[in-house]
């Protein structure tokens, strides 16, 4: 196991330090990107990569992210701000419903459906394309050997029989918060995603959670080049 700080740290030193650096100065350098540079940034990173995906599941009480699954992957970043991963495989989302606590004992009709959604994940065997955006948000992300950015992954659709009926389910991840490192040097790109919520047979408008924060627990995705 591994605690959030130590997974997060090699994507989001860079990113980190720019933040800082950002908010601590008090000069009238202008750090905004304009949208040459921005596609500069974006050519230098474009290609094809392959790498590993891991997936942690949030232990909320041990305050602490534990991995419990690793795929190969691979995943496309163009000059058009869009990052789409190769074969997303659905079915590890199932491990974002947490039967595995007290609250579940009571076996109630929220206990029973979620019981019924958490197979019907487990059994997918749909791998999709996963849509993202990513940018460099200033040039204080940007250093001589890397570039940070933001990646927010596009929410998506399963249509899933369960409780003893069709539903629409829709997965979110978090925007604006979690993204990545692209090394100059070694030519390695990494990033990470994070599920937020989850919504049931209506297209989310924000990211509020339709499951019972006792039965949710986020996950958080890495991806490494090789």
């Amino acid at each position: 196991m591994k605690n959030l700080k130590t997974i997060l740290l090699s994507v989001f030193g860079m990113m980190a330090i720019a933040i800082s650096f950002t908010s601590c100065n008090t000069d009238s350098t202008d750090y905004s990107i304009d949208y040459q540079t921005q596609k500069q940034y974006q050519s230098t990173m474009a290609n094809m990569y392959s790498g590993k995906m891991r997936v942690y599941y949030a232990d909320a009480q041990k305050q602490q992210y534990v991995k419990y699954d690793s795929v190969q992957t691979r995943w496309t970043v163009r000059t058009d701000s869009t990052l789409t991963v190769s074969d997303f495989p659905v079915s590890v989302l199932d491990s974002c419903i947490n039967l595995n606590t007290p609250y579940a004992g009571s076996n109630n009709q929220e206990v029973q459906k979620l019981r019924s959604l958490k197979e019907a994940i487990g059994k997918l065997d749909t791998k999709l394309d996963l849509k993202c955006y990513y940018y460099v948000p200033t040039t204080s992300f940007v250093t001589s050997s890397a570039i940070s950015f933001f990646v927010n992954p596009i929410y998506f659709k399963q249509t899933l029989e369960y409780d003893g009926g069709k539903h629409d389910v829709y997965f979110v991840f978090l925007t604006n918060n979690f993204g990545g490192n692209y090394n100059y040097t070694t030519r390695t790109f990494e990033f990470n995603m994070y599920l937020n919520s989850i919504t049931f047979d209506k297209a989310p408008v924000d990211f509020n959670n339709q499951v019972s924060k006792q039965f949710f627990r986020n996950l958080l995705f890495t991806c490494l080049s090789k």
